[in-house]
């Protein structure tokens, strides 16, 4: 007998499927890998840097390169170290398509910090734009992806609020001040939104040395932001 449910049991497969969203192999659990891979997945332990996110090095609430760096964010977050696992998945991400990456990323982040860590402090939720021939490229923004899960995880508002208006050399082997260079005016807040006196969360898949996001940042910030703060899946 024809079983008329197997077309939702096929959608169900595809959305929720029954073998690890990483390794292939493995049972998962409600987060969608499983437990061995959750296992290898090892956060940054506390107590951690308020500048960037990363593990402290010192007795004061900065790491050194952020005392010697200073963000222009009030916060920052930033579950684990680019390395490993956490590496290999964000490149997944990024590179590789897994577009599905996107929902384990940012569910094993909510795991890390409930919704009452953000919704009272944050009245919106906004990704790193990426410049739209990069975008058209790749097919998508990763940061993009994450920012939009978490606004309905976190039942904070997404928006879209920066365009990348400047296409700029990759920063992968720029130094700290040539990326400063790189970024200068390659952002702006889209004139249709009104940003005076709220508060946003920055998002994007790997804090290295911040510019990216410092340049994000101070246009928030000079276009009426009392708040922002930036959460990344990695410190690199």
């Amino acid at each position: 007998m024809f079983d008329f449910n197997f077309p939702n049991k096929l959608i169900k497969e595809l959305i929720f499927p029954s073998i690890c969203g990483v390794c292939l192999k493995n049972k998962p659990n409600h987060i969608g890998i499983c437990e061995e891979c959750h296992s290898n997945m090892l956060e940054i332990p506390p107590p951690n840097c308020v500048g960037c996110g990363g593990a402290l090095d010192g007795v004061i609430d900065l790491c050194q390169e952020c005392l010697h760096n200073p963000r222009p964010w009030e916060k920052a977050y930033s579950l684990y170290e680019f390395k490993s696992l956490p590496r290999q998945t964000i490149l997944g991400l990024k590179y590789g398509g897994n577009i599905l990456y996107a929902n384990i990323l940012s569910k094993l982040i909510v795991a890390k910090w409930p919704a009452s860590k953000f919704v009272d402090h944050y009245d919106f939720i906004a990704p790193v734009p990426l410049h739209w021939f990069k975008k058209m490229q790749r097919g998508y923004n990763q940061s993009e992806l994450i920012a939009r899960e978490l606004s309905e995880l976190y039942c904070l508002t997404y928006l879209n609020a920066l365009s990348r208006i400047k296409w700029t050399q990759s920063q992968t082997s720029l130094t700290r001040r040539k990326r400063r260079k790189n970024l200068k005016q390659a952002f702006e807040v889209k004139q249709s939104i009104n940003l005076t006196s709220k508060s946003v969360l920055l998002i994007d898949d790997v804090l290295t040395t911040g510019s990216t996001l410092a340049a994000c940042t101070d246009k928030l910030i000079a276009a009426g932001c009392d708040y922002v703060g930036v959460l990344t899946i990695a410190r690199g």
